[in-house]
């Protein structure tokens, strides 16, 4: 009888043995897998037991390049990893960093608004409609609580008495188009149906002309990205000086992009 209770207690605690060795296994899987398909949550930042388990020098590559992306909010959630397992400089470097440039993109964004906002007003003046929505959506872009309601109104009362004055549903459509390919800033398609409108409405010429100053700025727009995009890549391979030639191309075509200026300040920090 004895020997039997033995053998039902020896049974009982290998069991228990096996059961938490296996809870172990799947901790370990699920924090291998969370790395190996750069999944990463929140509630990484807060498990201890998940923490414990980072690949500290991978958490900070995914958090640089993040950083150099653009992605700050993202590249913060792996440096608080990073910086709840271990005391990390890099990590603490970055992040500092990080705040910076926070603050910089404010002020530079404000800035632009400020020079679009001026713009804009010039466009009212001149019942420039076409102009006047480009820099309302730009403001937007970098604002989207800017009071522009009163230049938003006065814009679409200017577009809705153009509108009445076209015969045809498929004209108004062509006009609405026209507007908004300016808009996104694809001048060309937008003077090819502005083009079209003025052979039946001649006043639709000046807008033409206007049109046709603003093509230059679409080949400009490309080369913007071309150098941003090269610049950016040196950066990441730690080719500052390279990097610093393209943004400074990309800067002096174009001095009001927001990415642009948000990267020069990344590689002059690298310079330091």
């Amino acid at each position: 009888m004895l020997i039997k209770k033995s053998f039902f207690v020896l049974l009982f605690s290998l069991c228990v043995i096996s059961s938490s060795f296996a809870g172990i296994r799947n901790i370990e899987q699920t924090s291998s897998n969370e790395e190996e398909h750069g999944s990463l949550k929140k509630i990484d930042v807060y498990d201890n037991t998940k923490v414990k388990h980072i690949n500290v020098e991978k958490y900070y590559l995914k958090a640089r390049n993040a950083y150099w992306l653009g992605n700050m909010n993202e590249a913060q959630i792996y440096l608080d990893a990073i910086l709840n397992v271990e005391d990390h400089q890099k990590a603490y470097e970055l992040r500092n960093k990080i705040i910076l440039l926070e603050e910089k993109e404010s002020f530079f964004k404000r800035e632009i608004v400020n020079v679009y906002s001026i713009e804009l007003k010039r466009t009212l003046k001149e019942s420039n409609y076409y102009e006047g929505f480009l820099f309302l959506n730009k403001i937007l872009e970098l604002s989207p609580n800017e009071n522009v309601i009163y230049s938003k109104s006065r814009l679409e009362a200017e577009e809705d008495a153009s509108l009445q004055l076209l015969d045809t549903k498929k004209d108004k459509k062509m006009f609405k188009d026209s507007i908004n390919y300016f808009v996104k800033e694809q001048f060309t398609k937008s003077k090819n149906i502005i083009e079209r409108l003025s052979e039946k409405y001649p006043r639709f010429l000046t807008f033409k002309g206007v049109v046709e100053c603003y093509q230059i700025e679409e080949s400009n727009n490309a080369r913007v990205e071309k150098f941003y995009k090269d610049a950016l890549e040196a950066a990441k391979t730690n080719h500052i000086y390279k990097a610093k030639n393209y943004i400074e191309l990309a800067y002096g075509i174009n001095r009001n992009n927001i990415k642009v200026l948000m990267l020069m300040e990344k590689i002059n920090m690298e310079l330091m």
